[in-house]
């Protein structure tokens, strides 16, 4: 695990309003530079991060969800995958790279207008690490870095 990731963790999370209206002016900056609709879940119980999403569908029909955490501990962020899988029923998450052109294309896309107003990525297997010394509230488990920064506290 990189520097950066180790001091993010460190961090305290940010629970005020301030981060709220952070990430809410992430969500119209997106919006804005991309021409798509974003929701935004502010609920943190249980998380360090906030959540906006994105629903659409490929060329197939099948539909998709990007979900972006954005971490209250540093400027950084994930994107999940999910698939519609039923009405009420979303998949677990899925390989970005192993989707439709057109999903690789719009999650790369959100990614790089994310950098561009100071985000930093945080993909892939580094996601799963394990981070030495912590443990997630809810039931004490070994925390990952997806743990740390973008769900539960510790």
């Amino acid at each position: 695990m990189n520097k950066y990731i180790q001091e993010a963790i460190e961090k305290l999370p940010d629970y005020s309003e301030k981060f709220t209206m952070k990430v809410d002016k992430v969500r119209l900056d997106l919006t804005t530079a991309l021409n798509m609709n974003f929701t935004h879940d502010k609920d943190m119980n249980y998380s360090v991060a906030q959540k906006l999403s994105h629903c659409t569908r490929d060329s197939n029909g099948m539909e998709y969800k990007l979900v972006i955490y954005i971490s209250s501990r540093a400027p950084v962020f994930t994107i999940l995958c999910l698939i519609r899988m039923s009405k009420n029923e979303w998949s677990t998450p899925v390989i970005i790279d192993q989707q439709s052109e057109s999903i690789r294309r719009m999650t790369e896309n959100v990614s790089m207008a994310l950098q561009n107003i100071g985000f930093r990525s945080i993909q892939g297997p580094v996601l799963y690490e394990y981070v030495s010394g912590v443990v997630t509230d809810m039931d004490g488990a070994p925390a990952t870095v997806f743990d740390a920064l973008f769900s539960e506290l510790h």
